[in-house]
């Protein structure tokens, strides 16, 4: 369930920034993504052509990505 799998690196910050595709933003999982997102302060963009894009950049098609938060731990 990508709700679930979504739901919980929002909750836990692990999210920096969130792209949905325009055709299902509109469905329920995606509106709980966005009103999760919003809570948090998430940077979305919704893409009108993410389906191709995606195909086209990773080689298949996505409705949502996220982009993690990447911390780095240096010793000084």
């Amino acid at each position: 369930c990508v709700g679930c799998v979504w739901g919980g690196c929002v909750e836990k910050n692990q999210i920096a920034c969130c792209l949905i595709a325009e055709d299902v933003a509109n469905c329920m999982i995606a509106k709980h993504l966005l009103f999760m997102t919003a809570a948090k302060k998430i940077p979305v963009l919704i893409l009108p052509d993410m389906h191709s894009i995606t195909k086209h950049i990773i080689g298949f098609s996505s409705a949502v990505l996220g982009l993690k938060v990447c911390t780095i731990y240096t010793s000084n």
